[in-house]
């Protein structure tokens, strides 16, 4: 069942189709969001927190499960709970009916639209095979949704896809996007990260209580991909996930991507404050101002963030937070995985063949712009806006030009090389260079597999450039197979077999490592 972030986020694939398509696509969506398939009377479950009522549903290959979907993992972070760590949740008296999805504050992916949302937010969905036993013992696949930190929710992944596994519990969630979930002040008064402590606090969460659904709290398996990818590896490199999990999946995504990290997060806060109204200094003032404001209105300011076609991808992200006496980051994350700094357990991690064309496909139409513009925005463009001095910007710009298309104009005859120089610098030297230090420092394997399935009938790369072909395997493709994002019709028979394997080798390494 997708929830309306699906369609927020698909928005952007489909931004440049015509309207009749668009709305029908909504129609799809809206019908798919109250699809579900309840018993008489639904699966409760006693936690050490309170009572829980769930519903019956049928996966997609008819398979009975038991699902939760809106269970707090923390107290509402709204009011003076805005911009601080997660607070754990306290015992309920009254039963939870937990059979609503719900998604955090955002945008769609461009930073465009209208914000949808809540700011309470913080809930987490349980889905169990069949019924629900306490003496079951199930290892836990935990799920972190992608979208560049800024959009997205749990609901992403498709329960009834997933569910088709009948031989672990599935876990979803959400954690605080943008400005609510990664404004940083570089000091104590909002340190940073507070979307990455969320994703502790759910695993917390998981610890405690999964044993009431008959889950095995020793073996909660991670994964996710693109932003959720990189959270997964962060997890593996941050003093606050110890002994919280015992492996994880990053799809399209390591904790050194470049737009993963935000160097000078100050600047950003301190726009965000003047964009409302707000004193940008002294931060505690800055903090207090952006307290009183709506939510929604802090979201609407992300465009503002946006200096060229819809780049940066992510301008409130990670940092490394050493202002602070606790820090989720205490240094940078190659500096942690070339000393060998990390949680020593097993890790897959994944490409695709064509990563790039996500963003490429901004300019699968037009190239005139980016030929104009290359050497003045390439640092937005490749996330180096403030890794290199600003004299230097234009230097580099000149050698990346030079090193992918040398003489030549970038045009549709060597499109393919735009979406390589963007795939290289957001997503594959980055993942290469994460799983090399990694797997020289860890004991435990370090799995890459390279996706190259390029048969199916579901292409993101058609979703990304409408208006023309785009041939390639695209930036969280394998998601279609690996958690069952984007699915919009029935699988042809070649995806339904690839589906298959992803459930076998997935299985395999939740169960087994």
């Amino acid at each position: 069942m997708e929830d309306c972030y699906t369609y927020f986020y698909m928005q952007f694939y489909f931004s440049n189709l015509n309207m009749g398509l668009k709305n029908g696509l909504v129609v799809f969506l809206l019908l798919e969001l109250f699809k579900v398939n309840v018993a008489d009377n639904g699966p409760e479950v006693q936690t050490p927190l309170g009572r829980i009522r769930g519903v019956y549903k049928k996966s997609s290959e008819g398979y009975t499960y038991s699902s939760f979907e809106g269970i707090p993992y923390a107290k509402p972070p709204i009011n003076e709970l805005r911009f601080e760590e997660p607070v754990p949740v306290e015992p309920w008296k009254e039963v939870i009916d937990a059979t609503k999805s719900s998604a955090c504050p955002q945008r769609d992916i461009k930073g465009l639209g209208p914000v949808i949302g809540e700011e309470d937010c913080l809930y987490l969905n349980i889905y169990v095979p069949g019924e629900v036993d306490p003496k079951n013992s199930y290892d836990i696949h935990f799920f972190i949704h992608g979208g560049s930190l800024m959009v997205g929710s749990g609901q992403l992944a498709s329960d009834s896809f997933m569910m088709d596994n009948q031989n672990v519990i599935f876990v979803s969630f959400n954690y605080r996007l943008g400005p609510l979930g990664f404004l940083s002040t570089e000091d104590n008064e909002v340190p940073g990260n507070n979307g990455m402590k969320d994703q502790v606090m759910a695993l917390k969460w998981l610890r405690d209580n999964i044993h009431s659904f008959g889950g095995n709290p020793q073996s909660i398996t991670i994964t996710g991909f693109s932003a959720g990818g990189s959270c997964v590896h962060l997890l593996y490199l941050s003093p606050w996930s110890k002994d919280l999990f015992v492996r994880g999946i990053s799809n399209s995504g390591s904790a050194i991507s470049p737009w993963f990290l935000k160097e000078k997060p100050l600047i950003f806060a301190q726009k965000l404050a003047a964009d409302v109204g707000c004193p940008t200094s002294p931060t505690s003032a800055l903090k207090a101002c952006l307290k009183e404001k709506p939510a929604n209105l802090l979201m609407e300011q992300i465009e503002n963030f946006m200096e060229y076609v819809h780049l940066p991808m992510s301008p409130f992200g990670v940092v490394i937070d050493t202002w602070t006496n606790n820090p989720f980051l205490p240094e940078h994350p190659y500096s942690l995985l070339a000393r060998g700094k990390m949680l020593d357990l097993p890790w897959i991690v994944s490409v695709n063949r064509n990563e790039g064309i996500f963003p490429s496909a901004y300019f699968c139409t037009n190239q005139e712009g980016i030929n104009r513009d290359f050497f003045e925005k390439a640092h937005l463009l490749l996330d180096y806006n403030y890794t290199y001095p600003e004299k230097d910007r234009k230097k580099f710009a000149t050698k990346i030009k030079d090193f992918y298309f040398g003489q030549n104009d970038i045009s549709e005859e060597n499109f393919d090389k735009l979406t390589q120089m963007f795939g290289d610098r957001l997503f594959m030297s980055g993942i290469e260079i994460a799983a090399k230090l990694q797997a020289k420092a860890n004991k435990e394997s370090v799995y890459v597999y390279f996706f190259n399935y390029d048969e199916s009938t579901i292409k993101l790369a058609d979703f990304l450039c409408p208006q023309r072909k785009v041939s390639g395997v695209a930036h969280c493709q394998d998601t279609v197979f690996a958690y069952g994002c984007f699915v919009f019709h029935d699988l042809a028979e070649s995806d339904k077999h690839m589906k298959k394997i992803f459930n076998i080798f997935m299985n395999s390494f939740i169960t087994k490592g």
